[in-house]
């Protein structure tokens, strides 16, 4: 292994945990709090309008750089400075980075001071539902990254394909995966969703954000049937290694 593959595994290493705690912080910000209130240091105190002016500049901040590494263009910067194997690493460091950024600055829009969309909180047993729902959501959206290929997902494939000499990862898919991944850039769209929207009580900060998040991940999305047909053989050949896995530790 040579010296170039050992620093760029040793950066996606990092980026990957830096993800994990990302990804941690999110499950505390979206579903910590019972009622459904985001969980921030920041709590509405001045003018509403100017405060959620600012929660509005961090979605489309996040957005924007989300959507912008995605193009073309500056997947061809990366192949020109000889870095293309790091840009997934770069993706998913600068994707970590606006969700922290927004998470750190957001402020919450409390009830005293503007109305909530709905309060369900009296119902309990609805509370009971919206707390397992959200546990199914994050399991969900987990799960949708690893029935997928997540070396490829987290940007270690790409730097591990310089030490084989082999191509882009993508182009040694077949043509149902390359069309499923084009059509279907968030895989975690369904769970995701539920996160966002079942809730006991909708407050206006946080229907701004499920609002952009939802028509932003919806937007990306164009599957077809035979888009589901190929998820569907993946879940079934991702179930059978998991069986074939735990028959050879019992006989191990």
């Amino acid at each position: 292994m040579n010296v170039k593959t050992v620093v760029y595994l040793a950066i996606n290493t990092c980026t990957y945990f830096y993800l994990i705690n990302v990804v941690f912080h999110m499950m505390i910000f979206f579903s910590v709090n019972v009622n459904g209130f985001l969980k921030s240091n920041y709590v509405s105190q001045g003018d509403v309008v100017t405060e959620l002016l600012w929660n509005s500049f961090y979605v489309v901040a996040f957005i924007a750089s989300h959507s912008l590494l995605a193009w073309e263009e500056f997947k061809n910067i990366a192949k020109y400075v000889n870095v293309a194997p790091l840009y997934r690493t770069f993706y998913i460091f600068v994707t970590g980075l606006t969700l922290q950024s927004l998470m750190n600055s957001w402020t919450i829009i409390e009830p005293s001071r503007l109305p909530l969309v709905w309060d369900k909180k009296d119902y309990h047993t609805f509370v009971i539902i919206c707390q397992i729902l959200q546990i199914l959501g994050w399991l969900m959206t987990i799960l949708g990254i690893f029935v997928l290929d997540f070396s490829e997902f987290i940007g270690c494939k790409q730097i591990w394909n310089i030490q084989l000499s082999s191509s882009c990862p993508l182009a040694e898919k077949s043509q149902s995966a390359r069309q499923f991944l084009a059509n279907m850039r968030h895989p975690t769209l369904t769970g995701f969703l539920v996160v966002l929207w079942l809730v006991p009580c909708m407050t206006i900060d946080r229907f701004l954000l499920a609002s952009a998040f939802t028509l932003y991940l919806s937007h990306s999305s164009k599957l077809t049937e035979e888009d589901y047909v190929y998820l569907k053989r993946m879940q079934e050949r991702k179930k059978e290694s998991l069986e074939f896995m735990s028959m050879e530790s019992k006989t191990s």
